[in-house]
C-alpha cells in the first residue's frame, strides 16, 4: 500500500516539474544600440563591450522577433 501511494505522489509530483520547466523560457541578453543584432547567453560576453546604448535582458523569442540572432562568441 505504501508502494503504491508513494508511487501515484511521485507521478503527481513529476508532472508539475515538467510543466514549469516548460513555461519558463531562457533569458538572453541585448544592446540596444542603433548597431547591435545579436543577442547573448550571459551579460559578460565580450560581444557586449563595446555596446554604444544599454544592455537589456530579455526572452528568445521576444530577442528573435525583434531581429536579433545568436552571438558567435557565446553560442
Amino acid at each position: 500500500m505504501k508502494t503504491l501511494i508513494l508511487s501515484a505522489l511521485a507521478f503527481v509530483l513529476s508532472g508539475q516539474v515538467s510543466t514549469e520547466v516548460k513555461t519558463k523560457e531562457a533569458t538572453v541578453y541585448i544592446c540596444t544600440g542603433p548597431k547591435a543584432k545579436k543577442y547573448h547567453a550571459t551579460e559578460t560576453c565580450r560581444g557586449l563591450n563595446r555596446c554604444s546604448g544599454s544592455i537589456k535582458q530579455l526572452s528568445v523569442s521576444s530577442a528573435k522577433s525583434k531581429g536579433f540572432t545568436p552571438c558567435k562568441i557565446c553560442y
